[in-house]
């Protein structure tokens, strides 16, 4: 077995160890056990155990986000750490937790989400470079894939999303330590090519409200990051594996929910279906979109040039699970009304929520709101940047297992029946999927904020009109070609369909909704 040092892995591994060795040799700080004893882990050789390689790479990040901040000499901050890491609010990558299923289903996601291979044509040309981040519940799945990248010797680098570990430190610095904290993360994944994600660490301690400025100074730091994802400079996959905390919102168990979320991934291929749908989208130069909760709305669907927004077809070998498809819209033609029912987590991953939200826009903007508790967090986010006012993306779900609103951002946007608005960024590629797309509308935020607020249509009487023509009935598409986006595989002949579907009997019966399978 090959037992190369943790340094001799990657250039960027040498990198680190470097910074740490210098920081080691610098005058006593009250981390320099620490950073001495991490300063021989990186030169130690160790026999390519995912587990050695990230436990290292996790207190490496952390040591060198104290020293960039300014804090290797604060004995208090050490302790507040010492005290957190205790608690259980910042886990060490060995107590990180996977979740309640199955080795071969966590194996599949895995697969999934792991695209090195999948570089579109336009980042190819250079061998790939993963950019991973690793958050809560993905034990299993994010060692799995870090096995792989080591066996086929590709090129990577590592963040730990544990907001809470952050916040700590920005809790204790100046805008300018947290503006340089989200360089760092910015100049991390500088050479990446392409991303893969499992979202956030669980968020137990928040900014005070006297740094609040910190949160946007870290945020445009980090910008030079997520500019280069929404521009398409970074291939991604991503996902956000359910959390217990997630389940408990919804009022549901951890079990049930994480099984939803599998049976989710495990949908019929819709590619083709998806590519139907975005082409009548494409050709439409307006849309409305209405439900009996109160929701009206309509916009344009061409620039201010006369040029089409094109959708982007995403399935799940950018976004697990799929699918949706999503584009740009004419930014100040947005005019009536969104009633999202439901929980809505803040786009910080903050614990703060939102309940049942209504948006009046008129040209383009939010000019007043509602909701039945959280309008104050909801107003903060709208203060947080100019254009979070506005719609900087439209997106349809289309995943016909999900049938019911949840906390879960990454979930609830695909409901099979629903759509959403992402307020604030919008995304800037040209290329995706391997088709030419126009999606930019212009609306940018200098926070890089883009939150998604999904609205059920399904059951709820919802029409989607695409040139004042009906495409969507009570959530249902009408053209018979788009039936897998109704019934996912109850519209599959049983003897195509994988085992566990096969005693699947489809979503109706005798003109009734169902909504399990057991």
């Amino acid at each position: 077995m090959n037992t190369r040092a943790i340094r001799d892995i990657n250039p960027a591994f040498q990198d680190i160890a470097k910074g740490i060795e210098a920081l080691a040799t610098q005058e006593d700080s009250v981390w320099t056990d620490e950073l001495r004893s991490l300063a021989n882990d990186f030169s130690t050789p160790f026999e390519e155990n995912p587990d050695d390689l990230l436990m290292v790479l996790q207190e490496a990040q952390r040591l060198l986000m104290i020293a960039r901040a300014g804090l290797l000499n604060n004995s208090d901050i050490k302790q507040k750490i010492k005290n957190a890491e205790h608690d259980g609010h910042i886990p060490r990558w060995l107590r990180y937790e996977s979740p309640p299923a199955s080795y071969e289903l966590q194996r599949s996601l895995a697969d999934k989400i792991y695209n090195v291979h999948r570089l579109p044509e336009h980042l190819s040309k250079q061998p790939p470079y993963a950019a991973l981040e690793i958050g809560e519940n993905s034990k299993t799945i994010m060692y799995l894939v870090v096995e792989r990248l080591l066996q086929e010797d590709i090129l990577f680098n590592v963040e730990f999303n544990d907001r809470d570990f952050l916040h700590i430190l920005l809790n204790h610095v100046d805008e300018k330590a947290a503006h340089a904290l989200g360089l760092m993360r910015a100049e991390k994944f500088a050479p990446a090519n392409t991303r893969i994600s499992t979202g956030y660490l669980q968020v137990t301690i928040p900014v005070d409200d006297r740094k609040k400025q910190n949160k946007t100074a870290y945020a445009q730091g980090a910008s030079g990051h997520k500019e280069r994802v929404m521009k398409g400079d970074i291939h991604y996959t991503l996902t956000k594996i359910p959390t217990k905390g997630d389940a408990q919102r919804d009022h549901m168990s951890h079990q049930e929910l994480t099984t939803l979320f599998f049976e989710m991934t495990d949908q019929p291929d819709v590619t083709g279906a998806q590519n139907i749908l975005c082409e009548k989208f494409d050709a439409a130069r307006t849309i409305r979109i209405t439900n009996n909760d109160g929701t009206d709305i309509k916009m344009d669907l061409y620039d201010e040039n006369g040029l089409s927004f094109t959708f982007c077809n995403s399935v799940t070998a950018r976004n697990v699970p799929g699918s949706e498809i999503f584009s740009g819209v004419r930014r100040n033609t947005v005019n009536g009304t969104i009633v999202a029912k439901g929980r809505f987590e803040m786009k910080d991953q903050s614990n703060k929520t939102i309940e049942n939200l209504t948006m009046t826009f008129k040209d383009g903007k939010i000019v007043s709101f509602s909701a039945d508790s959280g309008a104050e967090y909801f107003q903060e986010f709208l203060d947080g940047d100019p254009n979070n006012y506005y719609i900087g993306e439209l997106g349809i779900g289309t995943n016909a297992h999900l049938r019911r609103h949840v906390v879960n951002g990454m979930l609830v946007e695909k409901v099979g029946g629903s759509f959403h608005v992402a307020l604030g960024d919008c995304f800037v590629m040209n290329e995706y999927g391997g088709k030419q797309v126009h999606v930019n509308n212009g609306n940018y935020t200098k926070t890089g904020d883009h939150w998604d607020i999904t609205t059920l249509l399904r059951g709820k009487e919802g029409r989607i009109y695409l040139d004042d023509k009906l495409a969507m009935d009570n959530g249902e598409w009408l053209d018979a070609r788009l039936a897998v986006l109704n019934e996912g595989w109850g519209t599959i002949p049983v003897q195509e369909r994988p085992d566990y579907w096969k005693k699947f009997k489809g979503y109706y019966s005798n003109g009734h909704p169902i909504f399990s399978l057991h």
